[in-house]
């Protein structure tokens, strides 16, 4: 299908999506939520992302959460993927935005703000093109070259 083909070639590594059409718009089948998503080029990062945190990060399926809402001083704000480790505390918070946005410092303070209440000691900020890794270590940010395999969360 031409739309998935329109999209530019991501820093992760290739993935197969099931895809539809119907009523002019393309659908992608998210298999972390059993569910058929709009393809936007965020999705399009966002599913990416999470098939390389499943297939090369080691992180289960089943630990990762997809688009959740949470509230920040009443509003509704919605994380991209939150890890959760093997006792289900928030692991690694992943921000998401379309590749054609630029990765820029509200970015990064968007993140921080998500991760006020989950206190995930990671961040991954990425747009499909760049992407940063961030630890929350000796109460600030440092950046770090990767996500840490899951068996070392």
């Amino acid at each position: 299908m031409s739309a998935l083909q329109s999209y530019p070639k991501l820093s992760w590594p290739a993935i197969e999506l099931t895809h539809k059409q119907e009523e002019g718009k393309v659908y992608i089948k998210d298999v972390f939520r059993n569910k058929w998503i709009v393809q936007t080029p965020e999705e399009w990062v966002r599913q990416h992302v999470a098939f390389y945190l499943r297939d090369h990060i080691g992180c289960p399926a089943g630990l990762m959460s997809l688009e959740k809402q949470l509230k920040i001083n009443q509003q509704t704000k919605r994380w991209d993927i939150l890890c959760y480790d093997k006792s289900a505390k928030p692991t690694l918070l992943v921000e998401c935005k379309a590749f054609d946005i630029p990765i820029k410092e509200e970015v990064f303070h968007q993140a921080m703000r998500y991760n006020i209440d989950l206190q995930a000691p990671y961040l991954l900020v990425t747009n499909g093109i760049k992407s940063f890794v961030l630890e929350w270590k000796n109460n600030k940010y440092h950046f770090i070259p990767q996500v840490p395999a899951f068996e070392n969360w």
